[in-house]
C-alpha cells in the first residue's frame, strides 16, 4: 500500500489522504501527493476554472497539521498526472517507500 510518511506522525495511506481531496471536488478535477524526500511532499492538482489561489492556503494548512508543520508541502498544477507502468493514476506516489512489510504508526 502506498503512503506518505511523516517523520513526526507517521505513515498516512491513500484512504487518510483522500480526505484532503474530498473538500475539494467542485475545483479540482484531480489531486495526487508526491514524496521524494522524508521532510517533503509535492500535491499536484488539475485544477478547474473554479479553482482560486485561496484553495492552496486551506489545502497546506490540512497537510501541515496532519503530517506537521516541519514538513516542506508544494502545490502544483499540472495539465494530468502521472501513472504508473500499468496506466493507473495512484493518489499517493511514494518513492520512499520500501516493498516490505508497513510497520509502525499508521493514519487511515
Amino acid at each position: 500500500m502506498d503512503y506518505i510518511q511523516s517523520p513526526r506522525n507517521g505513515k498516512f495511506t491513500s484512504i487518510y489522504m483522500s480526505l484532503v481531496s474530498a473538500g475539494f471536488s467542485n475545483s479540482v478535477k484531480a489531486m495526487q501527493f508526491v514524496q521524494d524526500r522524508p521532510d517533503a511532499v509535492e500535491v499536484r492538482l488539475v485544477a478547474d476554472e473554479r479553482y482560486t489561489p485561496d484553495m492552496d492556503r486551506i489545502i497546506l494548512d490540512k497537510l501541515h497539521y496532519s503530517l506537521g508543520e516541519e514538513m516542506h508541502i508544494s502545490i502544483r498544477r499540472v495539465e494530468a498526472l502521472e501513472r504508473d507502468p500499468s496506466g493507473k493514476v495512484k493518489l499517493i506516489i511514494n518513492r520512499l517507500a520500501a516493498p516490505a512489510k508497513m510497520t509502525g504508526n499508521t493514519k487511515e
